[in-house]
């Protein structure tokens, strides 16, 4: 999964992205710097009867994070080095595909 959370009312998505980077992994990033990707649906990874829907961003960071909140573990994969992982739905239908075309994997 990546880290990530529900929008709040008064939020655009890059704004709660900004500010669940910071409270999950430690981030401190510029709204300026995640490239948005689209908007995704796929099912929530531990409520099957649950469609969630994701705006995606890229963002390019060093490794070097703090995890905190939810988080338990922090990980940095390959495209293929996360075939090997359970994924959730929306990480193996959507983020790994994009990975791997903009890595060329």
């Amino acid at each position: 999964m990546q880290a990530g959370g529900k929008i709040e009312p008064s939020e655009r998505a890059v704004q709660a992205l900004c500010r669940e980077l910071n409270e999950e992994l430690g981030l401190n990033i510029s709204e300026s710097l995640p490239e948005p990707l689209g908007t995704f649906h796929a099912i929530a990874a531990n409520e099957e009867q649950t469609v969630l829907k994701a705006e995606l961003f890229f963002l390019r960071i060093a490794p070097a994070v703090t995890i905190a909140a939810e988080i338990d573990k922090a990980v940095w994969l390959t495209p293929d080095e996360a075939e090997a992982f359970p994924l959730a739905p929306l990480t193996r239908d959507h983020v790994l595909p994009i990975a791997r075309k903009r890595f060329g994997t």
